[in-house]
């Protein structure tokens, strides 16, 4: 009998703690789910480059996301109204029919028409970066 009640008294104090100790773990995001994070975007922006643009493509429509915002889809210019990945004005995100919005996937989407209505695709787009330091 005095193990069964201890049995029910540390399954009752499992219980108790378990919500708890599960909702610490889940407020720490480990650095490797936000590396993961970070690549599942580059993952999607690949795919979408190579089907548009095809594979010579990747590497300029890389580099040219690394220069404007560090694949950082939150970053934002102090000085002007240049937002996420591809450092739309307010103006250029209307001018390929986007509304601005913090959504990854659809930042690569508007940036990759933009290179496309602007420039062609991205080796045409690094180019004028190269010798403008924008796009």
């Amino acid at each position: 009998m005095k193990y069964i009640i201890l049995f029910f008294a540390v399954l009752i104090i499992v219980l108790l703690f378990a919500p708890l100790r599960a909702s610490h773990s889940q407020a720490q995001i480990p650095l490797e789910a936000q590396v993961e994070f970070k690549e599942d975007i580059k993952e999607y922006a690949k795919r979408r480059v190579l089907e548009v643009f095809g594979e010579n493509h990747w590497e300029a429509f890389n580099k040219i996301i690394w220069r404007e915002s560090k694949w950082n889809h939150h970053a934002q210019n102090p000085r002007s109204s240049a937002f996420g990945l591809g450092q739309f004005l307010s103006s250029t995100w209307k001018s390929v029919g986007c509304v601005k919005t913090e959504e990854e996937n659809m930042q690569i989407d508007c940036t990759i028409k933009y290179i496309k209505k602007n420039y062609r695709n991205p080796q045409k787009a690094l180019a004028f970066h190269n010798q403008v330091g924008w796009y």
